[in-house]
């Protein structure tokens, strides 16, 4: 997996708990020094990680910690079938926190 063109490697935690995805990149309006930027403009978008249920505080609290916003939009989406390769890959890419794994 690549990190982020700019990251500092803080973006999450080590193991990465999950499989990032940027699916969508704008040009932000605020300032947020140490931040991503394209053509000196703030990077703004959205992330949607892949991981465990067990993992989801843990992407909160270090998220909140980073991220510019006083409340960032952190939300679960369950997945519940899917092509079975990708489904696969998933699980081969993440950290699996699940008791007795």
């Amino acid at each position: 997996m690549q990190p982020l063109e700019g990251s500092t490697g803080d973006d999450l935690p080590n193991p990465s708990p999950g499989v990032v995805r940027v699916p969508q990149r704008s040009s932000g309006r605020g300032e947020h020094p140490g931040r991503l930027r394209i053509h000196g403009a703030p990077l703004q978008g959205r992330v949607s990680l892949h991981t465990h249920t067990c993992l989801v505080p843990q992407i909160i609290e270090r998220t909140k910690a980073h991220h510019p916003y006083d409340v960032p939009s952190i939300s679960t989406r369950r997945i519940d079938d899917g092509n079975p390769e990708y489904l696969a890959w998933i699980r081969d890419q993440t950290q699996d926190c699940r008791p007795g794994r």
